[in-house]
């Protein structure tokens, strides 16, 4: 009976280590996939400085629209004083600095997110007045990330552990990856990990 007992708990543990071996096989697949799409296939990102005011792209949908003049009703447009600008705006581009004919209708901050945020200037014929608008873009279902941290944590109970993380999907909120620590005390782990910001 006993005997039996134990070959009915390798067999669990056995389809248990099987699992995790499949787990262990899909996060390696995610691995390579995520670091293949990160190589190979680099999404177009401007990365904006912050020393420097940079031009960004058109919103895709529109690049093709036709470009019209039209006139506004009191004949100019507001704009900012561009030397006051400059003062108050450092890193602004030397070819704005410079240009007589560019001038500054308008000013905004647009708030951290994580995906695109869409930018629209607007002017007011009548008044000659222009706005800056934006929409924040919502974050795809499902992605594959490149999102990569590494750290040093220290533990109430004194222990310093090291530590790498390596996020290859995200679904929603949840991302998926793998990690590698080591901790003064506990000594070495790799594995896989899910969690959800909130």
């Amino acid at each position: 009976m006993e005997i039996q007992k134990l070959l009915s708990l390798i067999k669990k543990a056995g389809k248990g280590i099987t699992l995790i071996r499949a787990i262990y096989a899909l996060v390696i697949i995610l691995l390579a996939i995520s670091a293949a799409w990160g190589w190979f296939k680099k999404p177009q990102t401007i990365t904006v400085p912050q020393k420097e005011y940079v031009y960004v792209p058109k919103i895709k949908e529109v690049i093709k629209v036709k470009t019209e003049y039209v006139t506004v009703e009191k004949g100019q447009i507001q704009v900012l004083n561009k030397a006051e600008v400059i003062k108050k705006l450092k890193g602004l581009p030397q070819s704005v600095i410079d240009d007589k004919n560019k001038e500054i209708t308008s000013t905004g901050i647009i708030p951290p997110h994580k995906s695109n945020t869409n930018v629209i200037n607007v002017i007011d014929k009548k008044s000659g007045i222009s706005e800056i608008i934006a929409k924040q873009e919502p974050l795809s279902f499902i992605a594959i990330e490149q999102d990569r941290y590494a750290g040093v944590r220290i533990g109430s109970t004194g222990q310093v552990t090291g530590f790498a993380e390596w996020n290859v999907l995200r679904v929603g909120q949840a991302h998926a990856g793998a990690y590698i620590q080591y901790g003064t005390k506990d000594g070495g782990e790799i594995g896989i990990q899910a969690k959800i910001e909130f």
